[in-house]
């Protein structure tokens, strides 16, 4: 989903991989936005989701990752990066993060 700000939000993710990145901007129709944050329900029932890449901070909606089932490890930037999408990421209601 894309804003007038020159945003995105990540809303339906229908992958089956185990794997899948988050990228930090999105091209539509010639426009570029800059991926701000996940939505509610985004990664609903990925249920194969173990590894989730983050090329930009965002923020995260609850229930994002509802009927997930797998420990997902998260990659970032950083290590710094990486504990504060962390903490973002838990307040989502799913707690399997590594």
């Amino acid at each position: 989903k894309t804003s007038k700000k020159g945003t995105a939000t990540v809303t339906a993710v229908k992958s089956k991989k185990a794997t899948v990145k988050v990228a930090a901007t999105i091209k539509v129709k010639g426009v570029t936005y800059k991926v701000t944050a996940i939505g509610a329900n985004a990664f609903k029932n990925c249920k194969k989701l173990s590894k989730l890449t983050l090329k930009a901070k965002v923020s995260v909606k609850k229930g994002a990752f509802k009927g997930c089932k797998k420990t997902i490890k998260v990659t970032a930037a950083s290590k710094k990066a990486k504990k504060a999408q962390l903490k973002k990421l838990k307040k989502s209601g799913y707690k399997k993060f590594k």
